[in-house]
């Protein structure tokens, strides 16, 4: 959805509620990098340095989220969104309590169900999260609020995961756990300083681009509101940008999965080079997303996702088609390039396109699909891998993307149908 031209010759600021909201983020997401890397360590340990433990680890973790994420949405929508936040980060903070006494005890069962319950109060965190911004900040600020946001989550995910590994090398899970649970417990004592953000109203006329929010839509359920919000029948703009997420997250689970595989069978390199991925990876997306943060005013959110999307095809088929490990960071890294203003344009494309009353609905319906759709592609991956070989699945990843770039042809037909 595009600008006039003066809204991006003067965006509007981003403002005092921003920040401390931006603060608060940035808290919790220092704390969920060191429980990731602290538990997945502590699971490898546990279970004699079984790579299963690890994998039983992501799925406690992830398959809790996928089930109640619609209705956390629900929640969202219905009740003060502040509160959600706060109640999420207070409950995942007693999760890291819960995880560390499973570890002190040496209960696989218990860190495993402890982190289940603290991944469901997470979601209702994240689902009023998704909702919260487009309250706190301008319309035309959103695409520079959400640079920032996805800049800080790069960072976190760079720097959180070796100071985690550093404090359970050195002082073991109970440093490291309690380090996480402080910051939850910080970022839920920032939040406090947020405004009120009360049931959301109906969309008026005054909401430009939004569509009229009905009592069947304030009283459907989660899975039912999220799909009329994101598959609006007559701007179809939002539901061709998802179909091309969806594909990015199909190509991200598969290469999560196989790149491990590939680097020995393919590349002839050790499976701890796969370091260098990661790396790769997280900086580039930092540096693109901090870019973005200065020349946001500029970013038409459809054109930035069509042309993210087409470059990542690139990255894709150089990835698949890689013959030592320098083509191969190559693809990666034209990869992480483009995805940081796929990921942005579609998260703004979101928040104006779905009613404030339907906000968590929407984000929790998306957080849901792609978690779905990243699980799947990463067991598919890892099936192609080991009865036909890991370049096959790497195909198969950029094959994904060609589909979500192709999508994207229908994306300025469907914008001009909404106007």
């Amino acid at each position: 959805m595009t600008t006039s031209a003066p809204a991006r010759q003067a965006p509007p600021a981003l403002g005092p509620g921003f920040r401390v909201f931006w603060g608060s983020c940035a808290v919790s997401l220092a704390g969920d990098a060191l429980r990731g890397i602290t538990v997945i360590l502590w699971l490898y340990d546990a279970w004699g340095g079984s790579a299963r433990a690890v994998a039983l680890g992501v799925l406690f973790e992830r398959l809790p989220t996928l089930v109640v994420g619609p209705g956390m949405g629900v929640l969202a929508d219905r009740y003060d969104r502040k509160q959600i936040l706060i109640v999420s980060n207070v409950s995942r903070a007693a999760g890291s309590g819960a995880i560390l006494w499973g570890m002190l005890s040496g209960s696989v069962p218990l860190v495993l169900g402890a982190l289940a319950a603290s991944a469901i109060g997470g979601s209702a965190g994240s689902a009023a999260r998704g909702a919260v911004l487009p309250q706190l900040v301008a319309k035309g600020a959103l695409v520079r609020a959400n640079s920032s946001m996805t800049t800080t989550e790069q960072v976190s995910y760079i720097l959180g995961p070796l100071l985690g590994a550093l404090l359970y090398s050195k002082a073991g899970p109970a440093v490291a756990l309690t380090a996480d649970a402080v910051s939850f417990v910080v970022a839920a004592l920032l939040q406090r300083r947020l405004p009120s953000q009360p049931v959301a109203r109906r969309a008026t006329a005054s909401d430009q681009g939004r569509e009229e929010v009905t009592d069947r839509d304030l009283a459907a359920t989660g899975v039912r509101a999220g799909v009329r919000a994101l598959l609006d029948s007559r701007d179809r703009t939002l539901a061709v940008a998802l179909g091309t997420y969806l594909c990015v997250v199909l190509q991200a689970g598969i290469n999560n999965t196989v790149l491990v595989a590939f680097l020995p069978a393919a590349l002839n390199r050790p499976e701890g080079d796969v370091a260098l991925f990661s790396l790769t990876n997280g900086v580039a997306q930092v540096l693109v997303a901090g870019l973005l943060i200065s020349f946001a005013a500029r970013l038409a959110p459809v054109s930035a996702l069509s042309l993210s999307a087409w470059a990542m095809v690139g990255g894709g088929w150089v990835l698949a088609g890689s013959t030592s490990l320098y083509m191969a960071l190559a693809g990666v890294l034209i990869i992480a390039l483009a995805s940081a203003p796929l990921q942005i344009s579609f998260t703004t494309l979101r928040q104006t396109r779905v009613p404030d009353a339907l906000q968590g609905r929407a984000t929790g319906l998306v957080s849901t699909l792609s978690g779905t759709a990243f699980l799947v592609a990463s067991q598919v991956g890892a099936w192609l891998a080991d009865h036909a070989s890991p370049r096959v699945s790497l195909v198969g990843s950029a094959a994904a993307l060609t589909t979500g770039a192709i999508l994207t042809l229908l994306l300025r037909r469907a914008a001009s149908h909404a106007h």
